[in-house]
């Protein structure tokens, strides 16, 4: 058992080495203010990182009791999981890359103004680490955790190596480059090794709809942050899962699921108020 969970241990250990190993870089390569700059950003794509591993921590335990008794619930659950990935992924990146500024500023003040384009350039790769992570759950489920070990440091590798080079060009910004670069490595290397072993995920498809939804909601945000941010926020919240609904992002089985789950909230919203 031990010898079987040492890849999980391992790929725990990589992951620490190759969030921090960039930070450990900038502090010889550049100054202390580029590390400030850069870690103000990183600070907050790497709180982003929090939800696709909430979302991967409850679909694991399924997935691994489905590919013992259903394969084909297996890959449909997994294909829900990366549509639901990209759901999240889309309006972060993009409202989060039209408010990066204001972000900025309120968390760290003015004077971490640098820090923008850092954090511009860091969203991007939410698109792919979300993915990245649905695939590592889908290779633990199977057994794969070894793979995940591997491909995870090939991942600290090329982190390592584009450092190197576009540190001393850019700075902090070729600090944020590696980071996505390296995302995009990951993943591309996941979904193929996925796609040859076991299954094609239709991504582009699962796509099209939340990236729709999201560039609609972003133009609106665009359009009206500057004089309402905190009622356009609201109103972006509702317009995009209003447009998620009108697109037919949703299949029947989990329109039902939302259904009963918000009839199971009212039902429950109502006995409190009777006992008050």
């Amino acid at each position: 058992l031990q010898m079987e969970a040492l890849p999980f241990g391992l790929f725990s250990v990589i992951i620490v080495l190759y969030s921090y190993i960039d930070t450990v870089m900038l502090s010889f390569l550049c100054t202390d203010a580029d590390v400030g700059w850069y870690n103000a950003a990183y600070k907050i794509y790497e709180g982003l990182t929090v939800f696709p591993s909430i979302v991967c921590a409850v679909l694991y335990p399924r997935l691994s009791q489905l590919f013992i008794s259903n394969k084909r619930a297996h890959f449909v659950l997994s294909l829900r999981g990366a549509k639901y990935m990209f759901i999240i992924a889309f309006p972060l990146w993009i409202c989060g890359t039209i408010l990066s500024g204001n972000i900025i500023h309120l968390l760290f003040g003015k004077e971490f103004h640098n820090s923008t384009v850092a954090l511009e350039i860091l969203l991007l790769g939410i698109i792919f680490v979300f993915q990245t992570w649905l695939f590592y759950t889908f290779l633990n489920s199977i057994d794969k955790q070894k793979i995940v070990m591997y491909i995870s440091l090939i991942g600290l590798g090329v982190n390592i190596v584009l450092n190197s080079i576009l540190i001393p060009k850019y700075n902090f910004e070729g600090a944020a480059i590696t980071t996505v670069l390296s995302e995009i490595v990951v993943f591309t290397i996941l979904y193929l090794y996925l796609y040859k072993s076991y299954h094609k995920f239709p991504l582009l498809k699962l796509s099209l709809k939340p990236l729709l939804a999201s560039l609609i909601t972003g133009a609106f945000l665009w359009k009206f942050s500057t004089l309402f941010l905190i009622p356009s926020l609201v109103a972006v919240f509702f317009l995009y899962v209003v447009l998620l609904l009108c697109f037919k992002t949703f299949d029947r089985q989990e329109l039902n699921l939302i259904n009963r789950l918000l009839r199971r909230k009212s039902k429950i919203i109502e006995e409190k108020i009777d006992v008050t």
